[in-house]
């Protein structure tokens, strides 16, 4: 199906089955998706998919209802062969509220989370992330915020959360992990490693705390296999929090905070600044909500600052060769934020973690050394806030005399 010429003598037969190809209509599209369920073989229903793929990217029909969306739903479900150029046909009609809305009433996008939920060749949940990702841009630009509200219910970061999860217990199932690893090595050669890492992983605790029980570089080697879709599932979850910034409900759940921890900790640099500059935006537009305590409790700081250590904020602190600013800074500016709004708590619980893992990431050495014009700004907030709440946390820093030299003896 790469020639139109193809596509063309493929409808000249089934205008055999009285289909008649004037233009592409609602009525149209319902039989040749009905074709393609009921053509009894792989590559017949393959030519038909893609021939449909082709008539919608060419005339994007404008009068087609929901009956539509359920032929291809029919489709998702019974031919995984047919799948990918379904997800293709989706994704061109559900760039317009009509389409979006028609798709939603059919379910589509609870197909599309089981799809990425299952295990399937890569280019497809990349491709069903894609769809998603396009579903819930035109719910904010379009669609309005019914659509918005079903997408959203998906809680897809509760779904990532679980396939990393997921990916980690099967890799302790392997015999190689001891290698990549540096935690509990007086077990590696007994055999005792993996029922310890075992009963920490299947608990019921957080991302983090699941990570925290296994090595740094046995994460690095799991998730770096993964980095496709963790860059997929980083705009997923990027324009999902577009939602709780126009006010849209629902709002973020901690598994959703969970997931972003994993992005930020896994996907690409340019992923990890888009998800910071995503969440300062959602801190300053929704005070009213309890962003800041997610973001600590899900140790958003804390996989920052693993990302861009203290020790090369500053060299990342510069714009990089595309333009966009550093990573550096972006992760001095979140931290800056979450100081700025730390919730008043009597137990403060969020402020002495947050401060802890500033003091044990050595965040005291930004200031031993005059720093560069561009970032005082921003390291004379950090240090303002952490005197504001924490007094004498380093005695001997003299704030007055920071302020005028940009440096601590």
């Amino acid at each position: 199906m790469e020639h139109r010429s193809d596509i063309a003598v493929l409808l000249r037969r089934l205008r055999r089955f009285g289909i008649h190809i004037d233009e592409v209509n609602s009525a149209i599209l319902s039989k040749l998706v009905r074709c393609v369920r009921h053509v009894p073989t792989s590559p017949d229903r393959q030519l038909l998919i893609r021939a449909v793929e082709q008539l919608v990217a060419d005339e994007p029909p404008t009068d087609f209802d929901r009956s539509v969306f359920s032929e291809l739903d029919e489709v998702l479900r019974e031919h995984p062969d047919c799948v990918f150029h379904t997800l293709r046909v989706i994704l061109a009609l559900t760039k317009f509220s009509t389409g979006l809305r028609h798709a939603i009433e059919a379910g589509v996008h609870h197909s599309l989370k089981r799809l990425v939920s299952s295990p399937l060749p890569y280019q497809i949940v990349n491709e069903c992330l894609a769809v998603l990702t396009a579903m819930v841009k035109t719910a904010l630009h379009a669609g309005g915020e019914q659509c918005y509200v079903a997408l959203a219910e998906l809680d897809m970061g509760a779904v990532l959360v679980k396939l990393a999860r997921q990916r980690l217990l099967a890799s302790l199932g392997g015999q190689s992990f001891a290698a990549d690893c540096d935690a509990y090595p007086e077990h590696a050669t007994s055999g005792a490693l993996t029922p310890v890492w075992r009963s920490l992983l299947v608990n019921t605790g957080s991302l983090a705390t699941m990570i925290k029980a296994c090595s740094d570089l046995y994460c690095q080697a799991v998730f770096s296999r993964w980095s496709g879709e963790l860059q997929h599932w980083s705009d997923l979850l990027i324009t999902v929090m577009e939602g709780p910034i126009r006010r849209y409900e629902p709002h973020p759940g901690p598994s959703f905070y969970e997931a972003l921890q994993l992005c930020i900790s896994y996907a690409s640099e340019y992923s990890a600044i888009a998800i910071i500059e995503q969440l300062d935006a959602l801190m300053k537009g929704r005070p009213d909500l309890p962003i800041v305590s997610q973001v600590v409790d899900a140790n958003l700081i804390e996989s920052a600052l693993r990302r861009c250590p203290v020790k090369s904020i500053v060299e990342n602190y510069y714009p990089v060769t595309n333009g966009a600013v550093g990573i550096g800074r972006r992760v001095l500016e979140l931290i800056v934020v979450v100081l700025r709004e730390l919730p008043d708590r009597s137990d403060g619980h969020y402020r002495i973690n947050v401060i802890s893992i500033l003091l044990d990431h050595h965040v005291r050495s930004l200031f031993d050394r005059a720093a560069p014009t561009s970032l005082r700004d921003v390291l004379d907030s950090l240090f303002s806030h952490l005197c504001r709440l924490v007094p004498g946390w380093c005695p001997e820093i003299d704030f007055r005399r920071y302020l005028l030299t940009g440096m601590v003896d």
